[in-house]
């Protein structure tokens, strides 16, 4: 009785681990052409916006020294 069980499980792990290799492969190209074409797109769109200016570098610096002052205080006064 045991010994049949034991074959029962062998030949239903055979049969799964035989059924997850043949999907394996369809499953890693399944959307290789819809992945090309949408990082094709995503490359052109942000090639027309350009490199950032220097006015948005400044700006975005600027605000996060006025955060890091905010930071600083507030750390001080939970420090006293």
């Amino acid at each position: 009785m045991y010994r049949n069980n034991s074959r029962n499980s062998l030949i239903a792990c055979i049969l799964t681990l035989s059924c997850f290799f043949m999907l394996m492969p369809s499953l890693g190209s399944a959307q290789t052409d819809k992945v090309k074409t949408s990082m094709a797109a995503l490359k052109a769109e942000t090639g027309k916006l350009g490199a950032p200016s220097e006015v948005m570098t400044s700006s975005s610096a600027s605000i996060s020294g006025e955060f890091r002052r905010e930071q600083e205080t507030r750390f001080a006064s939970i420090a006293k």
